[in-house]
């Protein structure tokens, strides 16, 4: 990602001589504008409620470009992807897919859907601002100059054509909603943030109606959990726990799975054979972590030299985290080494440069837990794509020569921090800070162990767990 989330720019609006001020200039009308759908847990497993191609491009054939997250080759997803063992493919301006081994067997595909305001871009392989990126299926191109069109994002959100035939974000007032036939229009059902992929607003017991524009998504006859996209011209899957309902031109929660619980989608194991995720959710990269085991307690863990050894999680790439929960325990050794080492870290992300000693100066991570060697302290860093919101950042003791837990929560308002020893005399101490938004999003995947060579932990590790969503 090259810039935050709130795509609302004032120089922007100075390149392309166009207002991008929140429009205020609204006759109300009798019209209601549905909300969108409810926010999840994670913006990648909403696959795509937006989609910005109009119908009369999907005619077009899509020659599909791919930007591949590793260096190695072979796998379930060579053929996909041109031999790589994983990959991102363009679909279109707002879509893409992101393809790895599920189950060490299967090439899994599964579409994702850029943030509001921005597109896909391939030659750095993350969502951009809209303006930045050349799409060959930008509905601008074929439209005049001050065109408006829908996001199909939620309900406020639209763009407007510049005259350089660019898509350029915006969104109605607050209070408002944007119907195609009259703009920017009174509205009792939109609310809803210019950010958020919502559709409906939901109460406990009812539903609201369904929008009165037009419902780009269709049912699949024996698969309520799927639906089907006109204007990307492709299925799409619903989140976990959802179904598609056609009325509300949405996937809501599916009453059958109102239990449903908070589960990993990554969850390491080292034991056996191989470092494995035990997770289906999501693929992740082992490279030059050795396995040790504890003759004492019996279990399995993985060495990490403090030079090359790292675990990647490609799923998280170019996803903006709404929530997000991490656990890990590890064993920091009183050795040489680099004095600020990573545990876990997205490495680069739209986020400003930090301007401290525990990140490389080249790393913008919008998350991460950093070991402080000399010190003895983790750094928590957190770095949201709200523009008003400020970084946080704060640190935590833990014990060298000892296993120690870690925790990481951020629930959208908070980061959260907290460090356990697990020796005989057991010590926790909390932290916390501040921060509202989403995650900023990462050009790369979520690394374990190193984002670079003058950053590798050295050291012991046994558990790794991360989480869209709130777990205790």
């Amino acid at each position: 990602m090259a810039v935050k989330v709130l795509y609302i720019s004032v120089s922007l609006a100075k390149e392309e001589n166009i207002d991008f001020s929140v429009q205020s200039d609204l006759t109300p009308v009798s019209h209601e504008v549905g909300s969108s759908s409810d926010v999840g847990f994670s913006t990648a497993n909403e696959d795509n409620l937006h989609s910005v191609a109009p119908s009369k491009l999907t005619s077009v054939k899509h020659e599909m470009t791919s930007s591949t997250d590793t260096r190695f080759s072979g796998g379930p997803c060579s053929t996909e992807c041109k031999g790589h063992v994983s990959c991102y493919l363009e679909h279109n301006c707002t879509n893409y897919k992101h393809c790895y081994a599920l189950n060490a067997a299967e090439c899994h595909c599964a579409m994702r859907t850029c943030s509001f305001g921005t597109f896909w871009n391939p030659k750095i392989n993350t969502c951009d601002r809209a303006p930045n990126v050349l799409c060959k299926y930008d509905p601008c191109l074929t439209l005049t100059p001050g065109t408006t069109y829908p996001s199909n994002f939620n309900c406020r959100t639209y763009y407007v054509c510049s005259k350089g035939n660019r898509s350029l974000p915006k969104c109605c007032e607050e209070g408002n909603g944007f119907l195609k036939s009259q703009g920017c229009t009174r509205s009792t059902s939109c609310k809803v943030e210019c950010v958020e992929q919502r559709r409906l607003v939901t109460t406990a017991t009812t539903f609201t109606k369904a929008p009165k524009y037009r419902c780009y998504f269709r049912d699949i006859i024996g698969r309520n959990d799927k639906y089907y996209n006109v204007i990307a011209n492709v299925e799409q899957d619903c989140p976990p726990g959802t179904v598609f309902k056609p009325v509300l031109c949405r996937c809501t929660k599916d009453s059958a799975h109102n239990h449903q619980r908070c589960t990993p989608m990554v969850n390491v194991s080292f034991t056996g054979e191989r470092i494995i995720n035990l997770s289906h959710e999501s693929y992740i990269q082992v490279e030059n972590v050795t396995r040790g085991k504890s003759e004492k307690s019996n279990t399995w863990f993985g060495i990490f030299n403090g030079k090359s050894s790292s675990i990647q999680i490609p799923r998280f790439s170019a996803v903006a985290l709404p929530r997000l929960t991490i656990k890990m325990s590890f064993f920091s050794e009183n050795s040489t080494g680099s004095r600020y080492q990573i545990l876990v870290s997205n490495c680069r992300s739209s986020a400003n440069p930090w301007n401290i000693p525990e990140v490389v100066s080249v790393q913008t991570p919008s998350v991460a837990i950093v070991v402080d060697t000399v010190d003895k302290e983790l750094t928590f860093l957190g770095y949201s794509d709200d523009d008003t919101a400020m970084s946080a950042v704060f640190t935590l003791p833990f014990k060298v020569n000892s296993w120690n837990a870690v925790k990481l929560i951020y629930n959208g308002s908070w980061l959260y921090g907290r460090v356990r020893s697990l020796d005989q005399n057991s010590t926790e101490v909390k932290g916390q800070k501040p921060l509202s938004g989403r995650l900023a999003p990462s050009q790369g995947p979520v690394r374990v162990g190193r984002c670079s060579n003058g950053d590798a932990f050295r050291g012991k590790i046994r558990r790794i767990e991360i989480y869209d969503c709130i777990t205790l």
